[in-house]
């Protein structure tokens, strides 16, 4: 059975996070507690437990439809007044992840969450004003910001 995780609304910006069956028939991952977050930051030739993670998937989407983006898109007309950016994220359980908007290369929200299996998907969305037209990014980084991935649209002005 789906059950939402968290939803969070800041700055214009929603996030669900929600288990993930692998299959069908399988049941979600259980409900952990976050893992603990460590104050120590050392710089270390090792690699991070995060670098072995990858974003499988990510797209902007018109919608997110039990747990799956409904469309992808590159260009958004700016009559369209809400962006989803869905992530598929593997091996990154337990970290926390961050979706980062940009437009023009300035910071128009960010949003973080914590990964709670071995696959997982979330999605963030923007609430657009017709008058942001141009380009945006969002880039996928993990809790030490290192960067995952990253995605732009064009967000168009209507003719």
């Amino acid at each position: 059975m789906f059950s939402i995780r968290s939803l969070v609304l800041v700055a214009g910006l929603a996030l669900l996070v929600a288990p993930v069956a692998l299959a069908e028939g399988d049941e979600a991952p259980a409900e952990s507690p976050p893992a603990a977050e460590s104050p120590e930051s050392s710089a270390s030739s090792e690699a991070s437990p995060a670098a072995a993670g990858s974003v499988a998937r990510a797209v902007f989407t018109t919608a997110v439809a039990d747990r799956e983006p409904s469309d992808e898109l590159s260009v958004v007309p700016s009559s369209m007044s809400r962006v989803y950016f869905f992530t598929e994220l593997l091996g990154l359980e337990g970290q926390r992840v961050i979706h980062r908007w940009e437009q023009g290369g300035q910071m128009r929200g960010e949003v973080q969450f914590d990964v709670g299996g071995s696959r997982w998907r979330v999605w963030s969305s923007k609430q657009m004003l017709p008058e942001w037209t141009g380009e945006w990014r969002v880039t996928v980084l993990d809790e030490a910001g290192v960067e995952l991935a990253s995605e732009s649209f064009s967000y168009q002005a209507q003719e």
